[in-house]
């Protein structure tokens, strides 16, 4: 989820705030997605 130019996550069920890491959700294994893989998943 995108709020402004911050990314946000979740992580063990919270919601966690990360401008550090092109990283914004875990998938259902437990490993971490980011934005452009997820981007490119959605296109694909």
């Amino acid at each position: 989820m995108k709020y402004g130019d911050s990314w946000y996550f979740y992580w063990n069920g919270s919601m966690v705030h990360d401008t550090m890491i092109n990283v914004d959700y875990v998938n259902d294994k437990g490993e971490w997605v980011s934005n452009e893989s997820r981007s490119l998943a959605l296109k694909s």
